[in-house]
């Protein structure tokens, strides 16, 4: 497991990666507290190339992220 520190948009995430396969990864977005936080953090993900799905559920903390291989 990885464990690093973000920002987006003056909130500090901490994320905690586990590969699932390949080409998807799930991981703990620490600190979504309410329904806000759920797009902000899905258009910062989507500016990434190759990213083809985003499941983020903000009640768990987990984002689940597909890639286009």
């Amino acid at each position: 497991m990885l464990v690093y520190k973000v920002k987006i948009l003056n909130y500090e995430y901490t994320i905690r990666w586990i590969l699932i396969s390949y080409d998807k990864i799930q991981f703990r977005a620490v600190g979504m507290y309410c329904t806000t936080c759920k797009p902000i953090v899905e258009n910062q993900l989507r500016n990434n190339k190759g990213i083809k799905k985003i499941d983020i559920d903000y009640m768990t903390d987990r984002v689940i992220i597909e890639f286009d291989l």
